[in-house]
């Protein structure tokens, strides 16, 4: 990113005056409903919005700036409604930011804040970001770049690897990190509340049953419980008693359902949370108790074991599997000799994901979700640099990994038309609808494939979509 767009940003932020954000236009928009498609200000982008059905142009509001990875603003809203209308946010989920350069979505989210502190009364000191994988990383990217944000919830990633993007001491801000417990994300969520901690931020990492998707309403209200405490802590904020009291049921029923599946360490871990957040307000001796003796039962402890064990072996695993990509990869090794990943591929399925035990079933499936992930990710930046033989090398691996999958071979197809290689085009589209392919649209709009539209097997091919 170049000193150009970070500016652009600070100087927008910074620029925030000392109490509330003017309005300049004090719109009327329907409450309670998810409008999208709305217009930013001098482009032709667009962006979701939701307004609680609380809100009032009198009151300076808080907000929640979402961002989706391939810039879904409705998708980015739906697990935030239940957060909106307990709290009061405003909600605003941008339709054009999505994964790729920073230096393009910085611009995105600078017409998108100038828009919306333009029609909107906004309490500067409740500003919340949050974003799923790409868009989490965006999130948190802002937050330092700003200093001005509230807090964050960082939904399936941590932060951008960018040393001037990295949290520290002097770039303070609330932190959720919420992650599924099959995703490639996992292990990185607790590495990263772990360094928060280190440098004095509040943080919290809130797990789900789920792979790599957004959470649901309900998980996201519970981060912003979190973080609505935070603000009364710091008296930005002021929590009605009722308001207190459902928040503090929700999070314990959430350790109490644990305990009931007899998931002792997981339970520990949310009994833990409500001390942390619901302690100067409550007696909760009950809690400590319950605590003090599910941490004695020989379950947790055989748990807090086995949890070690799997951190370590994942970590070894990945580690390895992601040498000898990378190595191959910089070699341009081609997939002529699958045998090695074949076989790591087959045990990673033995021994873990046909494990009776769950919690290494979970393991195994984050490691090939991981993989998956770092095919795809360097396959696509293969593409954008015109090497084909990479792309090929990443598309080949991803169809071991998910043999099943119709995605994988489509992507094939794609390359080896970039290689104007007929057959072998037409063999991998002719496997990706044979694994389930349907888009048609998809395949007539793909520019590699347009110089085969009137070849007879092409055509004969597109007859079956």
């Amino acid at each position: 990113m170049n000193l150009f767009s970070y500016l652009s940003l600070l100087f927008f932020l910074l620029s925030w005056g000392c109490g509330n954000i003017l309005v300049a236009q004090n719109l009327r928009f329907e409450r309670g409903q998810i409008l999208d498609s709305l217009p930013v200000m001098e482009s032709k982008e667009t962006y979701a919005l939701y307004i609680p059905t609380s809100y009032t142009e009198e009151n300076p509001s808080s907000i929640i700036f979402i961002f989706d990875p391939v810039g879904r603003g409705r998708t980015g809203i739906h697990p935030f409604l239940k957060a909106s209308e307990t709290y009061g946010h405003i909600l605003v989920c941008s339709n054009d930011s999505r994964n790729g350069p920073y230096e393009r979505n910085i611009a995105v989210v600078n017409r998108l804040f100038a828009t919306i502190f333009q029609t909107f009364t906004i309490d500067e000191q409740r500003v919340y970001l949050s974003g799923f994988s790409g868009g989490a990383r965006l999130a948190t990217t802002i937050a330092v770049m700003t200093g001005k944000i509230a807090g964050v919830v960082s939904c399936g990633s941590g932060f951008s690897p960018n040393a001037l993007q990295i949290p520290t001491m002097t770039r303070k801000f609330s932190y959720v990190g919420i992650v599924g417990d099959r995703d490639m994300n996992f292990q990185e969520l607790f590495r990263v509340g772990a360094l928060f901690s280190k440098f004095g931020i509040n943080n919290e990492i809130l797990t789900f049953e789920g792979e790599h998707r957004w959470p649901s309403s309900e998980i996201v209200l519970r981060a912003f419980d979190w973080l609505e405490l935070q603000d009364v802590l710091s008296n930005k904020f002021r929590m009605k008693d009722t308001v207190m009291l459902a928040a503090l049921h929700r999070n314990y029923q959430a350790g109490l359902q644990f305990e009931r599946k007899g998931a002792p360490l997981a339970a520990v871990n949310e009994y833990d949370r409500v001390l942390r957040m619901f302690r100067p307000y409550f007696n909760l001796d009950t809690v400590r108790l319950t605590i003090k003796r599910l941490r004695k039962e020989k379950a947790f402890k055989i748990a807090v074991s086995k949890n070690e064990k799997i951190k370590k072996e994942e970590e070894k695993i990945r580690e390895r599997f992601e040498m000898r990509f990378f190595s191959e990869l910089n070699n341009n090794a081609t997939m002529t000799d699958t045998i090695w990943w074949v076989e790591e591929f087959q045990k990673i399925k033995k021994i873990y994901i046909k494990s009776p035990d769950p919690a290494f079933q979970k393991m195994g499936e984050r490691i090939i979700n991981a993989m998956n992930a770092v095919t795809y990710e360097t396959g696509e930046e293969a593409l954008r640099n015109l090497a084909v033989s990479k792309a090929l090398y990443c598309h080949h691996l991803r169809v071991l990994l998910l043999p099943e999958q119709s995605y994988p071979y489509f992507q094939l197809a794609r390359d080896y038309a970039l290689q104007n290689n007929l057959d072998k085009t037409l063999k991998y589209l002719a496997l990706a609808v044979a694994k389930g392919f349907t888009a048609k649209e998809r395949v007539l709009s793909t520019a590699e494939f347009k110089k085969y539209h009137q070849d007879p097997k092409f055509q004969k091919l597109l007859e079956r979509l």
